[in-house]
């Protein structure tokens, strides 16, 4: 049982408030009984004495030794025991006092030791006050048989109750208050977080910090199965990977909608009717909770531990891991639409290829990555001939769709790795990543005779002439180490493409080549 020792001093003052102040009005009813009871000078002296050293300890336990408990929680063992030494010198006493007065103060300060300590050291006060219970009536020669059933069994038995009670409370508090620090820490962090990855991580890690799990994954939904995006099971990370919807514990959670927790995994397998599809470490999970991952009506996902333990969750953490689950919703939902419109900045609006800036951005990392590795990297610049002509006869319109089906033949017949830009009206370029001279041309020449195949209808469903393309291919390390010079030498030899004719590609200049390498 963990203790309340991690709760803020000021938490901990309010928790033990009502047995300190019932504590304070017990011993101001002891002052008032020792002024007017007509007891005998030693009793008298005793009851005052007491009334007034216990009303001073307890203003001094609640409002100084409290606080310092929340600052060195390793001296608390000292005030225990201060405590214990208070109770025991009230017992031998205690013949002096009011009948039921010793036996109240030990239920009260086993109730703060339970609110303010763990469960051993609340047990030690207590068999240390029944221990001197017991003594004393002995030492006052009263017959402890006449009072064994109120002595022996119901001080401890009370007591006991008195301390689980409290300490079960206790627990609940503490869970509470964790499950509101992770909550809100979760909160903070995702709500300043637009990358995914950035929320994926954020949210496994106060999982891990949260619930004893053994395995916990987070995925999303990719076409029909699970993209899992970050997967750790038994001690150890392991690659993404996708795990079908149909027939599995994470595809029921996604296709309910609703949160699944299983016990016991072996039996509840067959009610369900799912088959086991082993992920990470070859051992079966004994139990299972996993939460959908909603926003709105779309179901984005899934997060979900596992433990080789049965009965490892409660309620509980289903509705802690469902907290969670809501906030990375939303987070991620952000995170969708923030690069969602990142991307359109990135992207000619047309075409949907890189604009300008966006390519240059991108092919500057191309080339350091190239250059790095040794590896050449090529640039073919390409412009459609003639093609003001579609925009005067045939109208803007149809001169769009002759821009969107070139692109389209372009990523077509280029790579997923490659990178596809306009640079500027019909001129547009590629970047090809680990491509010599010779493979580039035989790209550009793909390209070039697919454009040849492009159907466009105008305004009045005619086909318009296919567009024919020039190309010019520069290479990296062969033409030039130089970022700027290598997209020079690609558009001077577009152009030289252009003064031979058209619909060509030039991937060297045979008289001017010396020159540009020298430039």
């Amino acid at each position: 049982m963990r203790s309340l020792l991690s709760i803020p001093a000021k938490q901990q003052q309010a928790l033990i408030f009502p047995a300190v102040l019932i504590a304070l009005i017990l011993n101001l009813f002891l002052l008032v009984y020792s002024l007017i009871a007509g007891l005998n000078l030693i009793e008298n002296q005793i009851s005052l004495a007491t009334a007034l050293l216990k009303l001073a300890y307890l203003l001094i336990f609640y409002i100084h030794l409290v606080p310092l408990i929340d600052r060195y929680p390793e001296r608390s063992w000292v005030i225990l025991a201060v405590n214990t030494i208070v109770v025991v010198l009230i017992e031998f006493i205690g013949h002096h006092l009011p009948l039921g007065y010793s036996f109240i103060c030990i239920m009260l300060m086993t109730a703060v030791s339970s609110l303010i300590f763990n469960r051993w050291y609340t047990y030690i006060f207590l068999a240390c006050a029944s221990v001197a219970h017991i003594v004393t009536l002995g030492l006052n020669s009263q017959n402890v048989t006449d009072s064994i059933f109120l002595d022996l069994f119901f001080l401890p038995l009370l007591g006991i109750a008195t301390a689980e009670t409290l300490l079960k409370l206790q627990s609940s508090l503490q869970f509470e208050i964790n499950r509101q620090q992770i909550i809100n820490k979760v909160s903070r962090s995702l709500s300043s977080s637009l990358e995914i990855h950035q929320v994926i991580t954020m949210v496994t890690t106060a999982v891990q910090s949260a619930l004893d799990a053994d395995t916990y994954y987070f995925g999303l939904i990719e076409e029909d199965t699970i993209h899992l995006e970050l997967f750790y099971d038994d001690g150890e990370f392991f690659p993404s990977m996708n795990v079908p919807i149909e027939g599995t514990l994470a595809g029921r959670v996604i296709q309910t909608r609703q949160p699944l927790l299983i016990g016991d995994l072996p039996e509840e397998r067959k009610k369900l009717n799912i088959d086991y599809k082993l992920v990470g470490k070859n051992k079966v999970s004994l139990s299972w909770l996993g939460v959908p991952l909603i926003t709105g009506k779309e179901v984005l996902g899934i997060i979900a531990v596992a433990s080789y333990q049965k009965s490892a969750f409660d309620q509980r953490d289903q509705e802690l891991l469902e907290n969670i689950a809501q906030r990375a919703a939303m987070a991620l939902d952000n995170a969708y639409h923030h690069l969602e419109v990142e991307t359109r900045s990135q992207l000619d609006s047309l075409t949907g290829v890189l604009n300008h800036n966006t390519f240059l951005v991108r092919l500057e990392q191309a080339v350091q990555i190239a250059q790095t590795c040794g590896q050449p990297i090529s640039l073919i610049m390409l412009d459609i001939d003639h093609f003001k002509k579609y925009n005067d006869t045939y109208g803007h319109l149809t001169g769009d769709k002759v821009l969107i089906e070139l692109t389209r033949t372009i990523r077509h017949n280029i790579k997923k790795d490659d990178l596809v830009g306009r640079w500027g009206g019909e001129e547009f370029i590629i970047a090809l990543p680990d491509t010599q001279p010779d493979q580039a041309f035989l790209v550009a020449e793909r390209i070039r005779a697919a454009c040849q195949k492009i159907i466009i209808l105008d305004r009045d469903k005619k086909a318009v002439p296919a567009p024919t393309i020039s190309q010019g291919i520069a290479c990296l390390p062969k033409d030039t180490a130089a970022l700027e010079k290598l997209i020079d030498i690609a558009d001077q030899r577009l152009y030289l493409a252009k003064e031979r004719g058209r619909n060509q590609i030039q991937a060297q200049s045979p008289v001017n080549d010396s020159l540009l390498s020298k430039n």
